[in-house]
């Protein structure tokens, strides 16, 4: 009996513990502006490109120093859209030639102009 009322005595403190709940920081949204309006579509390979599409070449954005990925992908859609085109596919991150190691240098997709 006076276990039972030791084992009480030390579990209500341990029920009466506030606990504060810090709220997470949240990141800003990026707000991105385009002066027109362009939409790449993203196919995984060249045979995936719907029949039909004019192959615009490869287009290729050198590494910008602190971008994000995200970023890259950005950039290389807005020279995909600069070459006229509106899709991409086989999206690559490449390194220098000659260079086994070493983090990539440029990011590469071929261009496409999809069919009406």
């Amino acid at each position: 009996m006076r276990l039972c009322l030791l084992a009480l005595l030390l579990a209500l403190p341990a029920c009466r513990t506030p606990v504060t709940a810090k709220p997470k920081t949240v990141e800003t949204e990026k707000d991105v502006y385009v002066t027109q309006e362009c939409n790449v579509r993203d196919y995984p390979g060249l045979t995936d490109v719907p029949e039909g599409a004019t192959n615009l070449g490869v287009v290729r954005v050198s590494k910008v120093k602190g971008a994000s990925d995200e970023e890259m992908y950005l950039l290389l859609r807005e020279e995909i859209c600069k070459a006229g085109g509106d899709a991409l596919s086989g999206l690559r991150w490449v390194k220098e030639v000659g260079k086994i190691s070493g983090p990539p240098t440029e990011l590469e997709a071929t261009a496409w102009t999809l069919p009406p």
